[in-house]
């Protein structure tokens, strides 16, 4: 395949996610005296670690998607618009990778919070250059990581989210209900509808990702395959875990909180997750977006 040209580096419209593992710290002081702790700090973090930036290998095309991990945190961002030959659907296939990190956090035994936006990155041409279906100068290139989109992120992760939820602003209710007349199909997030059925709003009119929706796509099966020039995420369908995922939600919150009896702010998080679970298999609608 040619060459794809795209714009010069500096900053380019993007979609962000900014991720974070809850609890992260509690277990870092505790590992220096439970030295077993250390083990699954190191699984926790691998998990955003084994994405490789580059492209994700998706059956729309190549997705170019940049990750960056650090201890606890991750950051995921790919263009708005990326232009031929790559997919089209990069929302979709951002919040598929979130739930993705949100499924194997949960099987280590720990749950996340974060924010979706749109916004501005710094954006090297080279990341979005095929040559023979590979992705070139991902191993020459610095790993920069910086603009507003991501400090937007960072600020609806630390400073809204407050419980264990992945919050989506404005920015993107707007994206995936644009145009009206043909908003944004949920694959492969979801395996129905259109990506705004997969967003909840709050209590708090807050907006939310609804990762514990039936629909949303989640396979036994799924395997992630990292390589130098990025990732794919393969799976095939038989039949969806949300049941399982939804009673792995509801022991973690019921550990965390019998274990953290005189931590109102810790028990507090953790009861928000064991009331959405509670909605997400009775049904209840906590509001609409």
């Amino acid at each position: 395949m040619s060459e794809t040209r795209t714009a010069p580096a500096g900053y380019r419209e993007c979609f962000i996610a900014f991720l974070d593992i809850l609890g992260f710290r509690e277990l870092i002081e505790r590992s220096e005296s439970v030295p077993a702790l250390v083990d699954s700090l190191s699984q926790l973090t691998g998990v955003s670690a084994r994405l490789k930036p580059g492209m994700k290998e998706t059956s729309h095309g190549p997705c170019p998607m940049q990750t960056r991990s650090f201890s606890d945190c991750v950051a995921v961002f790919t263009p708005t618009k990326p232009g031929e030959p790559f997919a089209k659907n990069g929302l979709s296939q951002l919040l598929f990778v979130v739930r993705h990190i949100h499924d194997k956090v949960l099987d280590l035994g720990a749950c996340v919070r974060g924010g979706v936006t749109v916004g501005k990155m710094y954006w090297d041409p080279a990341w979005s250059r095929l040559d023979d279906a590979q992705c070139l100068g991902q191993e020459s290139m610095l790993p920069l990581t910086f603009g507003p989109g991501l400090v937007a992120a960072y600020e609806l992760e630390s400073k809204k989210a407050v419980v264990p939820r992945v919050l989506v602003d404005s920015s993107i209710i707007r994206c995936a209900r644009k145009p009206q007349s043909k908003p944004m199909k949920a694959y492969p997030f979801g395996t129905t509808g259109v990506l705004a059925d997969y967003f909840k709003t709050d209590v708090d009119r807050v907006v939310f990702l609804d990762l514990l929706h039936a629909d949303v796509t989640r396979s036994s099966d799924e395997k992630l395959i990292s390589n130098s020039d990025g990732f794919t995420i393969e799976w095939t369908w038989n039949g969806s875990r949300v049941s399982k995922v939804r009673q792995q939600v509801r022991e973690l919150a019921s550990r965390v909180i019998r274990e953290n009896k005189a931590d109102a702010c810790v028990r507090g998080k953790h009861q928000w997750l064991l009331d959405y679970v509670a909605n997400a298999e009775s049904g209840t609608v906590i509001g609409e977006t």
